[in-house]
């Protein structure tokens, strides 16, 4: 599940649903009324989760994984455990990053809003760089280490 403090939580979508969205065919059309909360990795995806197959080398867990769907091709799509829905796709990774999108979106900051939130706590000597962000109930020591974009560094400042 996507860190509730970066991502929204849009509100659970059917199989049908994210079927359409991700372009992808449900292996059980029976099963399109099903609800999927959340999108997350094989390995720590719950029932209410999709997730993907999109490399053989996780085959094993696919085979493990809680996740009530998943994205795969349909060669890999009998290799999936009891409860778990194929959305059949030529293309999983894109398919699932289309679902995710459907049900998580980013945390927009409000320009309007403090900086700092009143539940931070922040020690006397902190220094904050330009553009940080603190998020609620944050607690940042005196003496953390800053972070600093090394010179090759194509990032922004």
């Amino acid at each position: 599940m996507p860190d509730t403090r970066f991502y929204e939580q849009l509100g659970p979508a059917t199989l049908a649903e994210l079927a359409d969205v991700a372009g992808a065919e449900l292996s059980a059309p029976a099963l399109g009324f099903k609800r999927i909360a959340t999108a997350a990795p094989l390995a720590r995806a719950e029932e209410d989760g999709i997730s993907f197959l999109s490399d053989r080398r996780y085959v094993t867990e696919l085979s493990t994984t809680r996740a009530g769907a998943c994205f795969a091709q349909p060669s890999f799509a009998k290799l999936a455990p009891e409860g778990c829905v194929v959305l059949l796709t030529s293309e999983p990774q894109a398919a699932y990053a289309r679902a995710a999108a459907r049900l998580h979106q980013p945390r927009r900051l409000d320009a309007e809003g403090a900086a700092v939130p009143a539940s931070a706590q922040i020690e006397p000597g902190v220094v904050l760089g330009r553009g940080v962000v603190v998020g609620e109930g944050a607690r940042i020591g005196a003496g953390t280490p800053q972070f600093r974009f090394p010179q090759t560094c194509s990032g922004r400042r």
